[in-house]
């Protein structure tokens, strides 16, 4: 037979095989070399295994491998699938470093030795192809090797459960659990990996690890170089770390078809504990070590001499959906005097992309190591008497856009001014005492980011607060990791004390959408929303004769501002607007429009009662 004929027929041969397979069980199991700390019993029709005696931990490494029938091979039509459950009995992960390692790989030349034993064992040489998985648990250290530290690794011809057989190329992700520093505990998980070829080079991976109510989630999707497209196994592992003392794998199984979808993560509040000067902004002052999550203090024995700030990170880099908005609440105390001089504090929320790592060795210099100087995001610079707004690079404002800059430097070539609000009292003096702040970021689609933001001193005598949409043509990020406070010099205060820091990830108004019917508005119009009651979310209509500045508020009984859906300028035409109240109580509110036509001739107001019942 010539050799192209034979080419001809296993192509044939395969694609009849992935035409018609269908989900296999996974029935062969045995441990492998990287671990024999355990038992492992397993059914050879189902799918399920079990490694554990049910009465202790494991004394080392204790592996499990699930072989395939055939081999798998990921193409650009179909992913290579591998799904099931996992449950954890007696324990979990708590803050452990190596309680699971679990890797999606091909193994030449593997064979499976006393099958249906609780001494089944493959035996094979350590020549493994494809993805681990290192998931986090607790505040426990991420899984580090050869590269760096990360929780999905390439395995190259090697260990699969060794960060150190990766080529020396390092990890591929560093996706930590949710919510933050969620305990992987003793439970039942459903878990899954897909890997797709996108073409001759790279591979599309995506997985998760979820607990069955939700307390624990790590997952993702990354494109990376093609280690291997074909697989033959499934790999777990558990050290002597992990509290568990039996694990049960439940429905494993391996199919072909299209890549898995992973779910959202959850969500929990937290309050900030990443905290030290900024860019090397120190001045005279020292860094004081707070007890409490999301508190900070920085001060000196006289004000500050050169600009000092300090920057609080997130825990990892926020990316808040259409829907959603990203807020940050805490209170700033300046002691023995205020920021009177133009511009002498700022603060704001950024993408930073250089600041590097906290450096605590001496508490007094506790700073992050990086320059900090690639800040993307948005600067507040509240005003104080009669010093009103700073001159930007182009324009006068108190509040903007720094673009891959120093984030106190408004003197940017690519910064832009959004506004200049100014405080209340008219001319109100910043003075010493407690500020609470408030700062929102929601992303809108279409090109626009919502901010708003809010510094009132706690007796009301000052008070700086506003909202804006952003529609900058780049727009300067539609993500977060900090926020930072800093004083340049002018200001009499001898310390900043940082205080109950907050990031929360809230439900909020979608994008205002504009519909063509093919008439053109007659009459300002506000429809009633629909549906209405509704739970959780309505769409508010509403018609434009003329361009104008249209603002729409949402309100409670007592007349208190809930939100505000939209802040801009818009083209005549017709307008919908999808809000979703999932954070808001049961109850009557009333939302009302403000639309004034751009050459100032014709202001119409209305006002329609809705209903949200849950």
């Amino acid at each position: 037979m010539k050799k192209s004929t034979y080419a001809v027929i296993i192509f044939l041969i395969m694609t009849l095989f992935y035409l018609t397979s269908q989900a296999q069980n996974v029935t062969k199991w045995g441990s492998t070399a990287q671990g024999k700390n355990w038992p492992i019993s397993w059914n050879a029709t189902t799918g399920t295994a079990s490694i554990g005696n049910g009465s202790a931990r494991p004394t080392g490494w204790a592996t499990i491998r699930g072989g395939f029938d055939t081999t798998y091979y990921a193409t650009t039509s179909q992913a290579v699938i591998v799904s099931g459950e996992m449950e954890f009995v007696g324990g979990g992960g708590a803050s452990a470093y190596t309680w699971l390692r679990y890797a999606l790989t091909f193994l030449d030349s593997a064979t499976l030795k006393n099958p249906l034993t609780d001494s089944a064992y493959w035996d094979s040489p350590l020549k493994h192809y494809g993805y681990e998985f290192c998931p986090r648990s607790g505040t426990g250290t991420m899984a580090n090797g050869a590269g760096g530290s990360g929780t999905v690794w390439t395995v190259v011809n090697g260990s699969w459960s060794s960060n150190w057989s990766n080529g020396g190329k390092g990890p591929i992700a560093s996706v930590k659990q949710a919510p933050r520093n969620a305990v992987a505990i003793a439970g039942i998980y459903n878990w899954a990996i897909s890997v797709k070829s996108i073409n001759d080079t790279l591979n599309e991976i995506r997985w998760y690890l979820v607990e069955k109510n939700n307390k624990y989630w790590f997952g993702g999707t990354i494109i990376d170089t093609s280690t291997t497209k074909k697989f033959n196994g499934i790999n777990f592992g558990f050290n002597n770390d992990f509290e568990g003392t039996k694990v049960n794998l439940i429905a494993v199984k391996v199919d072909m078809g299209n890549p898995i979808t992973v779910p959202a993560a959850p969500w929990e509040a937290y309050y900030l504990t990443d905290w030290g000067f900024d860019g090397g902004k120190i001045s005279n002052w020292k860094y004081v070590k707070e007890d409490l999550d999301g508190n900070a203090t920085i001060s000196g024995s006289s004000p500050n001499t050169s600009p000092v700030a300090i920057r609080g990170a997130l825990s990892d880099p926020i990316t808040p959906e259409i829907g959603k908005a990203l807020t940050i609440t805490g209170s700033v105390e300046f002691v023995g005097g205020g920021f009177e001089t133009a511009g002498s504090f700022r603060f704001g929320m950024f993408y930073t992309s250089d600041a590097g790592s906290v450096i605590s060795t001496n508490v007094d210099s506790t700073r992050w190591s990086g320059a900090s100087i690639h800040n993307s995001g948005y600067l507040f610079i509240p005003p104080s008497g009669t010093n009103g707004g700073i001159t930007w690079n182009v324009s006068k404002g108190t509040f903007g856009a720094v673009v891959d800059n120093d984030w106190m430097n408004v003197l940017g070539s690519n910064n832009y001014v959004l506004g200049n609000t100014l405080q209340t009292p008219t001319n109100a003096v910043a003075s010493a005492g407690k500020y609470n702040f408030s700062l929102l970021f929601a992303p809108q689609g279409g090109g626009r980011n919502k901010v708003t933001f809010s510094l009132v001193k706690a007796d009301n005598s000052y008070s700086f607060k506003g909202e804006v949409f952003d529609n900058h043509n780049p727009l300067v990020t539609n993500k977060i990791n900090a926020i930072i406070f800093g004083l340049n010099s002018g200001n009499t205060t001898t310390a900043l004390k940082i205080a109950d820091v907050k990031v929360d990830l809230v439900t909020h108004a979608t994008s205002v959408e504009k519909f063509e019917d093919g008439t053109v508005p007659r009459v300002y119009s506000l429809h009633q929303n629909y549906p209405n009651p509704f739970n959780p979310s309505t769409i508010i209509s509403y018609d434009l004769p003329r361009a104008s500045k249209v603002n729409i508020k949402v309100y409670d009984l007592l007349g208190r501002l809930v939100t505000t859906l939209v802040n801009e300028t818009q083209e005549s035409g017709r307008y919908k607007i999808t809000w979703n109240a999932g954070n808001t109580s049961t109850g009557v509110y009333f939302y009302q429009i403000d639309a004034t036509s751009l050459d100032g001739a014709v202001n119409n107001s209305a006002v329609k009662k809705l209903m949200l019942i849950k």
